[in-house]
């Protein structure tokens, strides 16, 4: 009776997973070599298939350890390609390969490793005029990288720790002693002059010296816009 209740008390305790094998005794490794290829989501968002092929990249079970993929990026313009080159399984080899880090598909403590040896630029704009350009600038896809580099404070860019301290240094001063000068257009209709005049560097010095008002450049340069008479 005695060897009987003991081997109901073995029967009843839980199956431990033995490291480098499944519950059910195999071997715990990937059926194909090149799991790390496919990045972390694929083991939730495909899991079905995860299991079959790549159950030890995706710890379903415990496997051997291993050295971990460098979390690094190969490629020094990753965020060129935006955010939907991470999520596209279709990228998901050329992610592994080139923007793994960008990407986030590293484990959380190799991105909070890495995370915390990374420098961001400085909170600084290039230019400045950056708000002649508007928010919109820094929205459009076409001219966020042109924005990153040279409005990078003024979009916003910048870490959350970053603009804390951009902000406080950032004053908005008023000098009473010095008034502002008359701003008038010095030729009539610069409005028959393309947009291009106002916005383009090229004519920019043109555009100051003959039609500053037109052109909304007087409160940048410290001047009083005289509107034309009608």
């Amino acid at each position: 009776m005695t060897g009987i209740m003991y081997i109901l008390i073995l029967l009843s305790l839980p199956f431990a997973t033995v490291t480098g094998q499944s519950t059910d005794g195999s071997v715990c490794r990937d059926k194909i070599d090149n799991c790390a290829t496919y990045g972390q989501t694929t083991c939730q968002k495909f899991q079905q298939w995860a299991q079959q092929n790549c159950r030890a990249f995706c710890q379903f079970c415990v496997a051997p350890p291993t050295t971990p993929v460098p979390c690094v990026d190969q490629l020094g313009n990753c965020q060129d390609y935006g955010a939907t080159v991470c999520q596209n399984p279709l990228y998901a080899p050329w992610v592994m390969e080139n923007c793994r880090y960008h990407c986030r598909q590293c484990s959380d403590d190799q991105l909070a490793i890495v995370d915390s040896k990374t420098t961001p630029p400085p909170c600084v704009d290039q230019i400045n005029n950056c708000s002649r350009y508007g928010q919109v600038t820094c929205m459009n896809a076409k001219y966020k990288r042109w924005a990153q580099t040279n409005c990078r404070y003024f979009c916003r860019f910048c870490t959350q720790e970053q603009l804390l301290i951009a902000d406080s240094k950032t004053t908005t001063t008023t000098t009473l002693a010095t008034p502002l000068k008359p701003c008038a257009d010095k030729i009539p209709h610069c409005d028959v002059y393309n947009d291009d005049v106002c916005t383009n560097e090229k004519y920019r010095s043109w555009a100051e010296e003959n039609c500053p008002v037109y052109c909304m450049l007087c409160s940048t340069s410290g001047f009083i816009p005289i509107l034309p008479q009608n």
